[in-house]
């Protein structure tokens, strides 16, 4: 098992397979495939104590997807997680995160007017 920053096991482990973690700047950044989107939301809050979403957006990435990005955090101690995903451009199609995080209901209409809810 390897581990990634203050992450207690493996992403892998954590989020899923074809879950990938890297930490710089204080940040651990944790990728996961759009199918595992929702759930790795919910394990960071439920799981790593991400309890604050301060924000939800997503760039275009020509010839790659949408890709979707989530900051949380740990507040005691303070610990930032940014989960991230790549939804593909021919299937734009992404769970919300609403019912994990709230908050994501006020960015998701502006930052993923492109994609699907299933």
């Amino acid at each position: 098992m390897t581990t990634t920053g203050w992450l207690p096991a493996s992403a892998e482990d954590l989020f899923g397979p074809d879950s990938t973690a890297e930490e710089s700047y204080d940040v651990l950044t944790v990728d996961v495939p759009p199918a595992s989107w929702t759930a790795a939301l919910r394990v960071a809050r439920d799981r790593l104590s991400c309890t604050y979403f301060d924000w939800l957006s997503a760039v275009d990435e020509p010839g790659t997807g949408f890709r979707v990005s989530a900051h949380v955090v740990a507040l005691a101690p303070v610990r930032r997680l940014l989960l991230r995903t790549t939804v593909p451009h021919e299937a734009p199609v992404l769970a919300s995160a609403v019912d994990v995080y709230a908050g994501a209901g006020w960015h998701e209409p502006v930052s993923l007017p492109h994609l699907t809810r299933p």
